[in-house]
């Protein structure tokens, strides 16, 4: 007999686990805790990212509307932590548009581990130069994007 099968598809089998099937993705590479597609969606606002050689200053709103600095620091405290990048995104959550700044081989890098997450690379800002890494700079670059489409 040829063509398709009159049967239907087996039912599950309680309590059983789920095996992924050759090539399935269960989990985005480098990602090593909560990423942008298990965080809570929604409208968060944009967010600044300077990269720096020591740190990263994350420029963002809160949930509340109120903007907030947080530093994620190049070397983790303890040696378990995620990788710099994925402790970036983490800070920046669900927010567009995203401004990074910094030199080009770590906006590249951070780039491609946001895509790589989100899927979603029409969130991205580029700014090559460092203006002015000062904090209270980062929080006008910020309220600046306020008006951006994104």
């Amino acid at each position: 007999m040829h063509g398709r099968s009159t049967r239907g598809a087996a039912k599950p089998v309680p309590g059983a686990d789920h095996v992924p099937s050759p090539g399935e993705r269960t989990t985005s590479p480098g990602a090593t805790g909560p990423t942008q597609a298990t965080m809570a969606h929604g409208r968060l606002g944009g967010a600044v990212v300077l990269i720096a050689s020591t740190e990263a200053v994350v420029a963002r709103t809160r949930p509340d509307g109120r903007d907030e600095i947080t530093r994620v620091p190049r070397r983790g405290a303890s040696g378990g932590d995620a990788p710099f990048f994925v402790r970036i995104l983490r800070e920046v959550g669900d927010r567009a548009p995203v401004l990074i700044m910094g030199p080009a081989s770590d906006r590249t890098a951070f780039e491609r581990e946001f895509v790589n997450v989100s899927h979603r690379p029409d969130r991205l800002l580029e700014d090559a130069g460092v203006h002015d890494a000062h904090p209270e700079a980062l929080l006008e670059r910020l309220r600046g994007l306020r008006s951006h489409p994104g």
